[in-house]
């Protein structure tokens, strides 16, 4: 009896195989909510460290506008 395409589809061992492999992997959603979750970690500690640097630089910024004027009006 020659073996057909439906045949080899629908065998059972690799069936079996493609359950198990499936079931090795993590699912996708579980991933992407991995990697989703990871880049807001990211973006949350680049903005807190963009805050504290904006908040350096207004703290240096007065006494730097007062060092740049205070030659000009002399």
């Amino acid at each position: 009896m020659p073996k057909t395409a439906k045949d080899s589809f629908f065998k059972t061992d690799k069936t079996g195989k493609r359950d198990k492999s499936a079931a090795d992997a993590p699912p996708f959603r579980t991933i992407a909510h991995e990697e989703s979750a990871a880049r807001l970690r990211k973006t949350a500690r680049l903005k807190e460290q963009r805050l504290l640097k904006e908040a350096e630089d207004a703290k240096l910024e007065p006494v730097e506008k007062v060092k740049k004027a205070a030659p000009k009006s002399v």
